[in-house]
C-alpha cells in the first residue's frame, strides 16, 4: 500500500473512530436522563375507570338480544344465494358476507356475556349494548345488499326511509327533558345522553353521504360492471340507519327514563344551562383577549401551541347548542374554559412548534430528565388529590377523565423519546425533554383549575 493510501485509510479509520467516541460521549453525557426518564415511565400514575351515567337493565339488554336475532334471522333468510356465489362475486359481496358473520358472532358472544350480566360494570352493560346495535348495522348492511341485487330496495326507498328515521330522530331529541336541580350533574349526566344522541344524527348523516358516493361512482369513465356493485354498496350502507336508528332511539329513551328518576325532581334545567353556556362563552372571549399569545415581535408563545388545537380540531359546543344537545354543549365549554384558564401560566414561555431550525432559542433550552420527572411527579400528585377531593363528583370525573387522556399522551412520548436517545443532536434532544416536561406542566394546571370550572357552572 502507498503512503497516499495508507494516509486516506488511517483518516478514514480515524473519522470512524472519532464518530464512535462521539455517540459514546453523547451516551455517557444522557445517562442521567435516561434514568430519570425510566423512572418517570415506571411511575405509579393516578388512574380513572370509565364511568356512565346511562343505565342498561337486564330487561333492556334482553330487548337488544331479541332485536338482534330476528334482524339476522330475517339476513339468514335473504342470503343463501349469494352464498355459492362468492368466489366469483367481487369484493363488495365478500364485505356484505363479513358484515353478516360479525352480527352472527356477536350475537354468540352476547351469550356468554349475558351469562354472568349481573355481575357486570353499568360499563360494561353499556358496552354490551352497544355491540348488539353494532351488530344491527351490520346485519343490517347484508340485508340491504341481498335486497338491492334482487331489486327489493332502490334509491327512492331509502331516501324515504332516511326521511322517516330523521324524522323519528327529530321527534326525539326536541322531547328530551333536561330534570335536574343539580347543575354539574345535570352537565355530565344529561351529557352523555346528549353524546349518545349526537351518535344517531351521525349515523344518520351517514346513509345520506353514502347515498351521495353512490350517485358521484356513475361517472362518464366508470367502468358499468364495476359501478353497479359500489353503487349496490353504497345502496346497502345508506339503508344502515334505516335498520338501527329505531333501537337507538328507544335506548335513549330508556335512559332518559332512568336519569329523571335519578334526578328526582321536575325542574326542567334547560334554561339554567343555557344561560351558563353563554356566561362560559362571554368569560372566555373575556380571558382569551387578554392573553398575549406572542412570546416577542417574531415568536408565539407557548399558550398558542395549547390554544390552537381547540381553535381549528375541537368542538366548541356551539354546534351542539343549535341541535338542542344543551348538555353536551356547556360540558364541551367547560373543558375549553378550563384550558384558557391555565393559558396565562404559558404566555410568557416560548412556542415549541413554531421554531425554525435556525432560530438560536433552540439551543437555550437547558431542560433535563430530572426536570421532567419533577413535573411528571408533581402532576400525578395534584391530579391525585383533585381525585380523592372530588372524583365522586360526575363532571369532575369527566374533566379527570378528559385530562388523563392527554397525559397518557404525554407518557407515550416520553417512551419514544428513550428510544431516540442516541440518535437526537443535543438541540433535538433538550427539546424534546422540554417538550415533555410542559406536557405535564400542561395536565396539573388543567387540574387546578376545575374548581374555579365547577364554581362558574354553578356547584362546589
Amino acid at each position: 500500500m502507498d503512503r497516499r493510501s495508507l494516509l486516506l485509510s488511517a483518516g478514514s479509520i480515524g473519522g470512524l473512530l472519532g464518530l464512535g467516541s462521539y455517540h459514546q460521549r453523547r451516551r455517557l453525557r444522557r445517562w442521567d436522563d435516561r434514568d430519570a426518564l425510566r423512572t418517570a415511565r415506571d411511575r405509579d400514575r393516578p388512574t380513572l375507570e370509565t364511568e356512565t351515567t346511562l343505565t342498561v337493565s337486564d330487561e333492556h339488554l334482553e330487548t337488544a338480544r331479541d332485536d338482534l336475532e330476528e334482524l339476522l334471522a330475517e339476513t339468514r333468510a335473504a342470503w343463501p344465494d349469494f352464498e355459492d356465489q362468492l368466489n366469483d362475486l367481487p369484493r363488495e359481496v365478500r364485505r356484505a358476507q363479513s358484515r353478516l358473520e360479525a352480527a352472527e358472532d356477536t350475537l354468540s358472544d352476547a351469550a356468554d356475556r349475558f351469562a354472568d350480566s349481573s355481575d357486570r360494570t353499568p360499563v360494561e352493560r353499556l358496552e354490551l349494548l352497544e355491540d348488539l346495535r353494532d351488530g344491527l348495522r351490520s346485519a343490517g348492511h347484508a340485508l340491504a345488499f341481498a335486497q338491492v341485487e334482487r331489486n327489493d330496495r332502490d334509491t327512492d326507498d331509502v331516501v324515504d326511509e332516511l326521511d322517516t328515521v330523521e324524522d323519528e330522530y327529530e321527534r326525539v331529541s326536541e322531547a328530551i327533558t333536561y330534570y335536574a336541580d343539580d347543575l354539574p350533574w345535570a352537565v355530565a349526566a344529561y351529557g352523555d345522553l346528549d353524546d349518545y344522541l349526537e351518535g344517531v344524527r351521525t349515523t344518520i348523516a351517514s346513509g345520506r353521504r353514502a347515498l351521495e358516493r353512490g350517485d358521484s361512482a356513475h361517472g362518464s369513465d366508470a367502468d358499468p360492471d364495476r359501478t353497479d356493485w359500489i353503487g349496490a354498496d353504497e345502496l346497502a350502507r345508506a339503508s344502515i340507519p334505516v335498520f338501527v336508528v329505531e333501537a337507538l332511539l328507544e335506548d335513549i329513551e330508556h335512559f332518559e327514563a332512568h336519569l329523571h328518576d335519578e334526578a328526582d325532581t321536575t325542574t326542567d334545567a334547560a334554561p339554567t344551562l343555557e344561560s351558563r353556556y353563554e356566561s362560559l362563552e362571554d368569560d372566555l372571549e373575556t380571558r382569551l383577549d387578554a392573553i398575549d399569545f406572542s412570546y416577542d415581535d417574531e415568536r408565539s408563545s407557548y399558550a398558542r401551541d395549547i390554544w390552537t388545537p381547540f381553535e381549528f380540531d375541537r368542538s366548541d359546543g356551539s354546534d351542539e347548542r343549535r341541535r338542542g344537545r344543551i348538555a353536551l354543549a356547556v360540558r364541551l365549554i367547560a373543558e375549553r374554559d378550563a384550558v384558557v384558564r391555565t393559558l396565562e401560566e404559558f404566555a410568557d414561555m416560548p412556542s415549541l412548534a413554531t421554531l425554525n431550525n435556525d432560530d438560536p432559542l433552540r439551543s437555550s433550552f437547558e431542560t433535563t430528565g430530572e426536570d421532567v420527572l419533577e413535573a411528571a411527579r408533581s402532576a400525578d400528585e395534584t391530579l391525585e388529590n383533585r381525585l380523592e377531593a372530588d372524583g365522586d363528583h360526575l363532571l369532575v370525573h369527566h374533566l379527570c377523565t378528559v385530562i388523563i387522556e392527554d397525559r397518557d399522551w404525554t407518557d407515550t412520548r416520553l417512551e419514544r423519546t428513550l428510544d431516540d436517545i442516541n440518535e437526537d443532536s443535543d438541540e433535538e434532544w433538550t427539546l424534546a425533554l422540554e417538550r415533555l416536561r410542559l406536557g405535564y406542566l400542561e395536565v396539573e394546571a388543567f387540574v387546578t383549575e376545575l374548581p374555579a370550572v365547577l364554581e362558574a357552572i354553578g356547584g362546589t
